[in-house]
């Protein structure tokens, strides 16, 4: 019986050192390459292969003209909320659900393939996506410096054996490189400790801010500064809803992919004055906002001063208002004035906050002045999803 124990354990073991393994690159293994076009991509984590299930994964910015300046004609964005990877162009639309683990065309086809993460990055199975989509799929198993997979679209000048050729300098340095950054990781001595006699400080209070829930919103009517704020909140892990007008949204296209890209929220900032009128704006909104970005929303932004039962009305009819319990926006104040404002008005909130800001140069500084010492003080920033409002 006990050896019968063992060797079911032993089994477990080598189980879970293969699945570790085969999501993995250590510090003494040569990480894949990844290409796209005449692009070879940096040998960084959000762009290096994976092999799983037999074959190739590749990290889904890989796609993104966005993140590698290279455009192959398909989009992918991701949804952080439902955990749904979307990629698409005008002919085709692949969705891949990662919590049931399936993978489904817009016309209802279903394929075996799935999507997978590792350390919170999503992986796609490159052949896969490249034989839907059409776009070229190599893989090479050595180049010299290690393999390679290479994606290419139609504009791809160069063949696979020329353009190994021509990387063949690029992938040495960029493999030494790695290799150096890898071995730079040593761990620090622990000094011997001496003895000594303490001395007596104050103690400070530390902030800890955890138990509030604190949701972001943002009007984005004025995108001149959204780069910006983007480019702050996402190294931060903080997400945002950024509402779009609904009657507007042809023109904030690139803007709407950005954010749903960086696993942001997207909301609908509606017209009218009668609850039907309102309700007819985020059908509009929703119509459109399917054709660029092949999603919708429930939530929405209706004008300041709106009566209750047009909330309750539009509530009724399954729209998703957002409440505001702290208005960041422009009110004609200095931006160490507001700022010191919205941050006493943030204070007085123990369970959960609301915030309203907006894309404006204002805003952005205000926000550069606030969201760090919220940070310190430890705000539980959450993602306004349509289950928590």
């Amino acid at each position: 019986m006990k050896k019968r124990i063992s060797a079911i354990a032993l089994a477990v073991v080598l189980c879970l050192s293969l699945l570790v393994s085969a999501f993995s690159v250590s510090a003494t293994e040569t990480p894949h390459f990844l290409a796209v076009n005449e692009n070879l991509l940096q040998l960084e984590d959000r762009y290096i292969p994976i092999v799983a299930d037999g074959m190739y994964y590749v990290p889904y910015h890989a796609l993104d003209v966005s993140s590698t300046g290279v455009d192959l004609g398909i989009y992918p964005v991701y949804n952080t909320a439902i955990r749904t990877l979307t990629i698409y162009n005008r002919e085709k639309v692949v969705v891949f659900d990662l919590t049931k683990g399936t993978c489904t065309e817009r016309n209802g086809t279903v394929h075996t393939a799935r999507a997978v993460t590792r350390n919170g990055q999503v992986y796609i199975p490159a052949k896969f996506v490249c034989n839907l989509f059409g776009l070229k799929y190599s893989d090479f198993s050595d180049t010299g410096y290690g393999s390679m997979v290479r994606i290419c679209s139609a504009s791809a000048k160069l063949s696979d054996r020329h353009f190994l050729a021509a990387a063949q300098m690029q992938m040495e340095d960029r493999l030494r490189d790695w290799r150096k950054n890898q071995s730079s990781v040593t761990p620090v001595p622990t000094p011997t400790p001496t003895a000594t006699t303490p001395v007596p400080t104050p103690s400070v209070p530390e902030v800890d801010k955890s138990d509030v829930r604190t949701y972001l919103a943002f009007q984005a009517e004025q995108v001149e500064t959204m780069s910006g704020l983007l480019d702050w909140l996402e190294p931060h892990q903080i997400k945002g809803l950024f509402f779009f007008p609904a009657d507007r949204l042809a023109q904030y296209d690139e803007q709407i992919r950005r954010v749903l890209i960086g696993g942001h929220g997207i909301g609908l900032i509606l017209s009218g004055e009668t609850a039907q009128e309102l309700a007819i704006s985020a059908m509009e909104g929703n119509r459109l906002l399917r054709q660029i970005a092949y999603t919708g929303t429930y939530t929405v932004l209706i004008p300041d001063g709106m009566d209750s039962e047009i909330v309750k009305e539009l509530e009724a009819g399954g729209l998703l208002v957002w409440q505001t319990d702290v208005d960041a926006r422009f009110n004609g104040q200095s931006v160490s004035t507001r700022a010191d404002e919205v941050r006493d008005a943030v204070e007085i909130y123990d369970d959960a906050v609301y915030i309203l800001s907006d894309c404006s140069a204002f805003s952005l500084t205000l926000m550069l002045r606030l969201l760090p010492d919220m940070v310190e003080d430890r705000y539980n920033f959450r993602l306004a999803v349509e289950t928590e409002l």
